[in-house]
């Protein structure tokens, strides 16, 4: 199986920098069956959810992808005739789509593994696929604010632009109480300057681990996800205050009264498949992806899988309050680091909560 690296470019275009490498068929790990197994997650919600993906530019050949994947783990399908998936532009509309991915298909990947993985966790969830006119951060944030429009509970985000001063005027656009929108925290390891959209108070910022499974897949203890591909980011935001159901857990890793990241977290490797037939860094075919971009999607099927939040309600400010009574809820990582932060927890695992794993990972779904 030969390395196909995608090219690293965030945060500047704001695609995730996770590592891809192309084989002829699907990988074994981490699969559908086997993350529903660690986690100890049922196949299908309740109560049937819309989750919305959030990406830039066409994925002209997603539907079909996502046919191939759940034909390979036995899903059930889920196409437009079936009212499961639908694909619009930021306006909300279905014609005329974005222009093809231009970036040599880092927006192809991000698209095709969201996708996959959410049906592949939440079997009977719809899909709603929108798709920015381009990397900019405020076609992105429009394109949020549609999904929400468009009924979505649960947005998936998976991008990651380098936090600055000037940033949080988008911030409102991340902030709709009663649906759930999960933001990756990045793969760049710690960092004195975050990211957004993880940053902004509206959403859960989701960390990575690595997932070590034992007989059965069930689940046999994570770490903090740090390899040669990456690491999960971690850090306190330099202009975003702490919301005040994470103050007093920002504070205690060193935040002070600063946003701190991660609020929870998901496998991000050993690596799960995807599978595409757009071209992705000059290959078609099976892919393993490794990173946040794995992490968020899982996250946002916990939640559907869940029942989403109630109206009004913050779901990042959910979890700290499950933490806090809901014994068991969350794994709770307690090995690992993602860098060097003078001996602060912000970038190093604790019992507890911790910068680069959270309230910890999905146990179920009492957390949720």
């Amino acid at each position: 199986m030969r390395r196909a690296f995608l090219a690293l470019l965030c945060p500047f275009v704001g695609v995730l920098c996770g590592s891809v490498s192309a084989s002829l068929a699907p990988a074994a790990e981490l699969t559908p069956a086997q993350l529903h197994s660690a986690y100890e997650l049922p196949r299908s919600a309740r109560h049937q959810s819309t989750v919305a993906v959030i990406v830039a530019y066409d994925d002209s050949t997603l539907e079909h992808d996502l046919a191939t994947f759940s034909r390979a783990y036995k899903l059930p399908s889920c196409s437009h005739l079936h009212g499961c998936l639908r694909r619009v532009n930021q306006q909300g509309l279905s014609s005329p789509l974005p222009a093809p991915d231009p970036s040599g298909g880092n927006w192809v990947a991000e698209a095709s593994t969201s996708t996959q993985v959410v049906h592949g966790l939440c079997e009977n969830c719809r899909l709603l696929v929108v798709e920015a006119s381009s990397d900019a951060g405020e076609d992105l944030a429009a394109a949020v604010d549609t999904a929400v429009r468009l009924g979505a509970r649960e947005v998936v985000t998976t991008y990651s632009l380098g936090e600055s001063s000037i940033d949080g005027y988008l911030a409102r656009h991340y902030d709709h109480p009663g649906v759930v929108i999960t933001a990756a925290t990045g793969d760049d390891g710690f960092s004195y300057a975050t990211n957004v959209p993880a940053s902004y108070p509206g959403v859960v910022a989701v960390g990575g681990t690595t997932l070590r499974l034992g007989h059965g897949g069930r689940w046999a203890g994570e770490t903090v996800w740090n390899d040669s591909s990456g690491a999960t980011a971690s850090g306190c935001s330099p202009f975003t205050p702490a919301p005040s159901w994470q103050a007093p857990f920002a504070k205690a890793v060193g935040c002070g009264t600063e946003r701190a990241l991660a609020d929870v977290a998901a496998a991000a490797a050993p690596g799960v498949p995807f599978y595409s037939s757009s071209t992705v860094e000059g290959q078609k075919g099976w892919f393993d992806i490794e990173g946040t971009s794995v992490s968020s999607p899982i996250i946002a099927a916990v939640f559907a899988l869940a029942g989403g939040v109630g109206p009004h309600q913050s779901a990042a400010a959910l979890l700290y309050t499950r933490l806090r009574h809901a014994r068991g809820a969350f794994h709770d990582i307690t090995r690992g680091s993602d860098g060097s932060c003078s001996g602060r927890p912000i970038c190093a695992a604790r019992r507890g909560y911790d910068g680069p794993s959270g309230v910890g990972t999905p146990h179920g779904l009492a957390g949720f």
